[in-house]
């Protein structure tokens, strides 16, 4: 049995000046994600008429083992970050992407998450998004992952990260960050690679074999 996850609520409301900040409704996709589990992801469109720094403030609610993840224009973010500032220039429009993804349970109480956006010097124009979501242990109609043969480690890591396994059947390796974006990474010796230089954060090493495909997250502090 597989944690499969579902968004039974979406809904928005917004507040101050809330014509600056404007969102069409979200799209909400259930895909493979993170390591071996299946996870939801939001896409939330959403617009900026006045240009200026804005805020995100998440708050969020897990009475079981369910972590997060808010994507916005310029990074993704864990459960570990609740705010973070970005830029827009006037009109411009992104998706703010929230994830939702099991720690090896199922959660039937359910998971709230609110989105607090605000522009930062002028705090009357502002808009919240809220989300709940129901999620229940059940059949995935895909079809099960094997286990994975290779391991990262350290993770979290600073500098490098070590993949350790039967190396011989790799035929590519590849670092992506939560929006699938892949990044450059340099290798220092076979399955060791060099991500001092990444920002902080969250990102999916996908190793390529003859007959399958093993994805793992580390952390980069």
């Amino acid at each position: 049995m597989k944690n499969v996850l579902s968004l039974i609520v979406l809904m928005f409301m917004c507040g101050g000046v809330s014509a600056q900040i404007v969102w069409e409704d979200a799209v909400a996709d259930t895909a493979r994600g993170f390591e071996t589990e299946d996870d939801i992801e939001t896409h939330n469109k959403v617009t900026f008429t006045t240009p200026g720094t804005y805020r995100w403030v998440r708050t969020f609610s897990s009475p079981c083992g369910v972590q997060s993840a808010i994507c916005d224009k310029n990074t993704c973010y864990l459960e570990t970050t609740d705010s973070a500032n970005f830029d827009v220039v006037a009109n411009e429009s992104f998706d703010m992407i929230a994830h939702f993804y099991p720690f090896g349970n199922c959660c039937p109480q359910g998971v709230d998450l609110t989105l607090y956006v605000f522009k930062v010097d002028e705090p009357s124009v502002n808009s919240t998004m809220n989300f709940h979501l129901d999620l229940w242990c059940a059949s995935a109609n895909v079809a099960e992952l094997e286990s994975n043969p290779f391991t990262l480690s350290p993770n979290p890591a600073t500098s490098e990260i070590s993949i350790s396994g039967d190396l011989s059947e790799v035929y590519d390796v590849t670092v992506s960050d939560l929006t699938g974006k892949t990044v450059e990474v340099s290798e220092i010796a076979p399955g060791k690679m060099n991500v001092a230089f990444l920002p902080k954060g969250t990102y999916l090493v996908t190793v390529l074999t003859e007959n399958a495909v093993y994805t793992q997250r580390f952390l980069k502090l």
